[in-house]
């Protein structure tokens, strides 16, 4: 690490493809005093390992010129928070806003950025070359990726060794010309014939850029944040492997030791099990192992017996056990060549650095990992690809927390980067039994093991727990999801309020987290609603109730951990409509809001902790339970994930929100007001308001006749199938030319 003396203090900025724990604990270990500004609840860190302050802030010029005014940082690093914190950054800088509180900008030259042109679409087989430039100006090529097709993406790039030295020079070339700084630096080349053009430059930390970091198991976000301060490059040096990764869309990542290993694991982690037959204009080298993997089917499925060599083909080639099943009836199932596997010592084995194991077959050079005898292991199951990346929040906390207790953590993951340096050993596998099975038998030959925790990978890792206490395999706690408790599930309950409480059972005693309100009632999906916390519409009745429910419920079921429980608050009654023991996207947003870590938490309880303890360790909060009495959270989906707002008031919040998520609040204009008629007396006063600040109110017949009854001003229109008021102002033509239709129709 180089010395940097005249920094003392580094504000980092998140919100970016990568979260930004492990890199702020580098900093925060070389001796720097770290502040965070992220509004991801997926990716913020309250831990106070990783960072002195964290400030829940829309990284816009506006939100992060609050945060220096009130940190004066030396340093603001913008490697992890994507291309909207480099361009807040930049807003920054040009308006004087550093230079004013003395901050510099860290690993960016606000010049050489401006002048670099986005990079144009082109046509033809796409490379991308992903490389890390230190301050001096070397550079050293991380990675190639190429692009398959739209959604599909493998590493490193299937290009002859002259075609390969031929785009890492040309990108080396072009990011020593162009790159604005020290960092991460993609560059895209074009086939052009027999020789490679490059298309532009892209600076910045990118999910290419983690991609082919995944591969050398590279702990990117640290790398980043240590270039932005000034660390040479060769420290970072990646050493080249045998390993190959494959893409499918934006969350189904696969890798093993050859292309037909990769691209079947990244298949098998989305649930499918074969490429799509209907896609053409398949690269020849895809067509040839497509071919060869066709040729190992036939093989299997006309083998006289299925042997040794048979089977060590197979899994080279990444075939599942149910693969190989469904071309030898007389197995049954996958457990039938489970058993033919073991009965003939072959196990997987795994390879790489323990941050990303990828399993293959053994190799003479792969030393055994060391045995670990006074360190039980606990294996937590990372959640499914598609799942929202709160369950990685989760996940990477847990890991945190029981290897702070003295166990030895392994996770099973299919995504790149959610427990990173966090975990002792990170297996990148698909979400299924046997890669879970292969998991529990290469940790068993380290050390003592005691078991699964699948509460922190959601529904899916759920689903698998059963399958593998069949298998033998010890599953720590009893998880339950989405228990009934009162027969409203599902349905919509006219005037009630939704709720959401997140709590800590330990058998004894309850932990009350907030209580947070949703903002779409109807919406019984969590990821894609928003909610404000602390509750507006609950006073201590209510809450004293949802108390009282909450640890009847707990006790019922009898789970230690975490529980979050959606209840309907009707003006006379409480009902409780599912209880979630494993963990949910709301314990992000609880933690965030309040700075307790209920994943943390929750993982200590499931294996024996007690809140008492958890108070004592500070862990908890030393004495009664957190409560939002200074500020208000509102959680707003954003794109794939969420934001959070702050402020003093649900309206102050919900515009920080919204600032967070890309978007702004109008501040004149027209306003639709659109709610069923019951609900029509609740939208006077937000009507009248918004009249007064000079909006132009519109609404249909029956909400206008109540809001002119009680004085707003406001024009009335027609629903949506009845007219287009784009097209047509008033709807009076459209509403003519449907009934001349009719007419025509009835005759």
């Amino acid at each position: 690490m180089p010395e940097t003396t005249a920094i003392s203090q580094i504000l980092v900025l998140g919100a970016g493809p990568v979260a930004t724990g492990p890199a702020c604990r580098v900093l925060r270990d070389a001796g720097f005093r770290v502040t965070v500004a992220d509004p991801n609840p997926a990716t913020i860190t309250v831990d106070a390992e990783f960072a002195d302050t964290t400030y829940v802030a829309p990284i816009t010029p506006a939100g992060l010129a609050g945060v220096i005014a009130a940190e004066r940082p030396d340093g603001l690093v913008v490697a992890l928070g994507g291309p909207a914190a480099v361009a807040s950054a930049l807003a920054l800088h040009e308006q004087g806003v550093l230079r004013r509180y003395g901050t510099a900008l860290l690993g960016v030259d606000p010049v050489a950025w401006r002048r670099i042109p986005p990079v144009p679409r082109v046509c033809g087989r796409l490379v991308d070359v992903e490389t890390l430039r230190d301050r001096h100006g070397r550079v050293s090529v991380l990675g190639t990726l190429e692009h398959i097709d739209d959604d599909a993406i493998i590493v490193p790039a299937q290009v002859t060794e002259a075609g390969d030295r031929t785009i890492r020079r040309a990108a080396t070339a072009a990011v020593a010309a162009n790159a604005p700084g020290a960092g991460c630096c993609s560059v895209r080349l074009v086939a052009d014939g027999d020789s490679w053009r490059v298309v532009g430059v892209t600076p910045g930390l990118t999910r290419a850029s983690a991609l082919a970091a995944a591969v050398h198991g590279l702990p990117l976000a640290a790398t980043a944040v240590q270039l932005a301060i000034g660390a040479d490059l060769p420290t970072f040096e990646p050493t080249p492997g045998d390993r190959v990764l494959v893409a499918l869309g934006d969350h189904a990542v696969g890798m093993g030791t050859t292309v037909l290993a990769a691209l079947n694991a990244a298949l098998r982690t989305t649930g499918r099990t074969c490429w799509p037959a209907g896609r053409t204009g398949l690269p020849p080298w895809l067509a040839v192992r497509l071919r060869e993997l066709d040729t190992l089917r036939t093989r299997i499925e006309c083998a006289p017996v299925l042997d040794a060599a048979v089977l060590r083909d197979a899994k080279r080639a990444g075939l599942s056990d149910d693969q190989i099943a469904d071309l030898r009836p007389e197995l049954a199932d996958g457990a039938g060549v489970r058993r033919v596997r073991e009965r003939l010592g072959l196990h997987p084995h795994f390879h790489g650095p323990a941050t990303v194991l990828v399993a293959g077959p053994p190799t003479a050079g792969d030393p055994p990992p060391a045995r670990r005898p006074d360190e039980p292991a606990v294996l937590l199951l990372g959640p499914a690809p598609d799942d929202p990346a709160e369950f990685d929040h989760a996940c990477a906390n847990g890991a945190l927390a029981l290897r702070r207790a003295g166990y030895r953590v392994a996770v099973v993951t299919a995504s790149i980067g959610g427990v990173a340096g966090i975990a002792d050993r990170c297996y990148l596998l698909p979400p299924r039994i046997e890669d879970i099975l292969g998991a529990v038998h290469a940790e068993r030959a380290i050390g003592p093991f005691l078991g699964v925790l699948p509460q922190f990978g959601g529904p899916h890792a759920l689903a698998i727990a059963a399958g593998l206490t069949a298998a033998g395999v010890d599953v720590l706690g009893r998880p339950a999801r989405h228990t009934e408790t009162d027969p409203v599930r599902g349905r919509v309950l006219r005037g009630a309020v939704a709720l959401e409480v997140v709590a800590l059972y330990d058998g004894a005693e309850l932990f009350l987290g907030p209580v947070c309100e949703l903002i779409d009632p109807c919406d019984d999906d969590w990821p894609t609603s928003g909610c404000v916390l602390p509750a507006p519409s609950v006073g201590p009745r209510t809450l004293a109730v949802l108390r009282r429910r909450t640890l009847n419920l707990a006790r019922r079921h009898g789970v230690p951990g975490m529980l979050t429980i959606r209840f309907a608050a009707l003006p006379d009654s409480v009902l409780a409509q599912s209880v979630t023991t494993v963990a949910s996207t709301a314990l992000a947003t609880a933690s965030a809001a309040t700075g307790v870590e209920f994943a943390q938490a929750g993982a200590r309880l499931l294996l024996g902790g007690s809140i008492p303890r958890l108070r004592a360790e500070g862990l908890l909060p030393a004495a009664g339970e957190p409560v939002l009495d200074r500020h208000v959270v509102v959680r707003l989906p954003a794109g794939s994930g969420a934001v959070l707002g702050v402020g003093a008031t649900v309206g102050t919040a919900f515009a920080d929100a919204r600032a967070a998520a890309g978007t702004t609040l109008p501040t004149g204009g027209t306003v639709l007001v659109s709610v069923a008629e019951r609900e029509s007396r609740g939208v006077v006063a937000p009507a009248r308001e918004l009249a007064a600040l000079g909006f132009r109110v519109l609404a249909g017949p029956a909400i206008a006749t109540a809001l002119r009854r009680h004085g707003v001003d406001c024009t009335t229109v027609h629903s949506v199938p009845e007219a287009d008021l784009v097209i047509t102002n008033d709807g009076s033509a459209a509403l003519a030319a449907q009934a001349i239709a009719t007419q025509l129709l009835t005759c």
